[in-house]
């Protein structure tokens, strides 16, 4: 049921074409928000999207940005990768940025570096800083469990978890909710939200 309401959602969309559109051609409205939000949100939700929205909620949500994706990605545990938005900047780093549902409602955001190119050590640790700068503290990187060229670096935020993440030249923000427990109360002298260790 959930899957074709999905792809009703998806068919009553407008379908934008398969390669994006250059930036020079998106609408002004949608170039000024694009550029002047930093796609670094310490809040633990991404700019305009909140846990448990739909597909077309999303949609809505950026104007002129998102598109549903074509095709859309149906993963193994049952999520739907289903909105995306090209050509994210991240602090000069370019990202995609994408939309992943279960059960038809919001659940990740994930912008990751473009196909096709690789992205050095260095550049994950540019971004860990500015990340730090963003959240208000360096976040805890992975330790346990490190797998070969695997870099990780998680940050507990008000209505989520951040997770910087740099394994064989691609690199990845990762927003989702915080689970059961894994919520961290508020560091003492800083309001809102704790960096905290990894899941």
């Amino acid at each position: 049921m959930h899957a074709l309401l999905a792809a009703a959602l998806l068919a009553a969309s407008p379908v934008a074409p398969a390669t994006p559109a250059p930036s020079s051609a998106r609408p002004p409205a949608a170039r000024a928000s694009a550029a002047g939000t930093d796609p670094a949100d310490p809040s633990g939700e991404w700019r305009g999207a909140r846990w448990g929205m739909t597909i077309d909620e999303v949609l809505k949500a950026f104007p002129g940005e998102a598109r549903p994706m074509q095709p859309r990605l149906d993963l193994a545990d049952g999520a739907v990768v289903a909105v995306e938005i090209p050509g994210v900047d991240l602090a000069g780093q370019p990202m995609d940025a994408r939309f992943v549902f279960a059960g038809g409602k919001l659940a990740i955001v994930s912008l990751r570096s473009p196909q096709r190119s690789h992205v050095p050590e260095d550049t994950y640790q540019k971004l860990a800083g500015h990340l730090a700068a963003r959240f208000g503290g360096p976040g805890e990187p992975m330790t346990e469990g490190m797998v070969g060229e695997l870099r990780q670096t998680t940050w507990r935020l008000p209505r989520g978890v951040a997770e910087l993440k740099h394994v064989q030249g691609v690199l990845v923000l990762q927003y989702h909710p915080a689970e059961a427990g894994e919520a961290a109360a508020p560091a003492a002298g800083r309001p809102g939200g704790q960096v905290g260790a990894t899941r």
